[in-house]
């Protein structure tokens, strides 16, 4: 914060960031620019968002999913940045889509596809094989975290951190 930077100027700011994350980034502003002119325009990050396609050839359903439950039917990365980047979010954090359960290629190609713009939160099955390996890998394709969703690693809830993985 610089000496002309006001508390009111910070905080308003930080509810337009806060707004923009609750709503997905839709809420439009009219200039990504800051009340300074010689500043850059705002570089926001959000930190939580799923994206998915209607090509169930290329990347299908994980078993238990249905074309139906897809509503929208699709929600692609095109479809993401074209409302984000207006209002001035430049990197994103994709957060792998439940459709998929533990196919988490549509995520990896999506971050391949828009190098800079987006890192990736993946899931990963705990009972397979070698979890830190296949960690490490999608940690080189772009993957920073991982989720863990005890629903569906294979047992109940009261076992969800059993499995070495």
């Amino acid at each position: 914060m610089n000496d002309a930077t006001t508390r009111r100027q910070v905080l308003k700011s930080a509810a337009a960031a806060g707004l923009a994350n609750l709503a997905g980034c839709a809420a439009p502003r009219k200039d990504t620019r800051s009340a300074h002119a010689d500043e850059p325009p705002a570089d926001w990050i959000d930190a939580h968002v799923h994206v998915w396609t209607d090509d169930l050839q290329k990347y299908p359903l994980a078993p238990g999913w249905r074309k139906e439950q897809m509503n929208p039917p699709r929600f692609t990365p095109d479809d993401l940045l074209a409302i984000c980047e207006p209002v001035g979010v430049r990197r994103i954090n994709l957060i792998q889509m439940s459709f998929y359960q533990f196919d988490n290629r549509y995520m990896l190609d999506a971050i391949a596809r828009h190098p800079g713009r987006f890192a990736g939160t993946a899931i990963i099955d705990p009972t397979t094989d070698d979890p830190p390996g296949r960690m490490r890998r999608l940690h080189e394709a772009g993957v920073r975290a991982f989720r863990i969703y005890p629903a569906l690693a294979k047992g109940s809830p009261n076992d969800w951190l059993r499995p070495q993985g």
